[in-house]
């Protein structure tokens, strides 16, 4: 396992200043998840992926064993739920959005369903 980790770290893209850059950053994110609960899908779909991947390999990975649950929603949940609340933690949260799109997406799933 921790091979498996040191090569996902190697695999990281890097500045030149050594710092770990990121591909989607949560300002972008809002927008379209925004977009996808306005109904304009054309635009809001890669919110709804983006979060569904995310909450995807958690699961995977829970279910394999590799990792204990971070976040603990209700059996059954739909896509928009998700994207809702993802959405409105980064409109509560707008000093965060510059941040990376995966570590805001996994804070706000862990702060609305929180693991017994």
């Amino acid at each position: 396992m921790k091979r498996v980790i040191l090569a996902l770290l190697l695999l990281l893209p890097v500045s030149g200043q050594g710092v770990i850059m990121t591909f989607y950053i949560g300002s972008e994110l809002l927008g379209s998840c925004e977009a996808y609960l306005d109904g304009n899908y054309g635009k809001g779909n890669s919110c709804a992926d983006y979060v569904m991947g995310i909450y995807d390999a958690h699961d995977t990975f829970v279910t394999w064993g590799d990792i204990k649950p971070r976040w603990c929603p209700p059996k059954k949940m739909e896509s928009k739920q998700l994207v809702r609340v993802v959405t409105e933690w980064l409109q509560g949260n707008p000093d965060k959005v510059h941040f990376g799109a995966s570590g805001l997406v996994r804070t706000a799933l862990m702060q609305a369903f929180p693991c017994p």
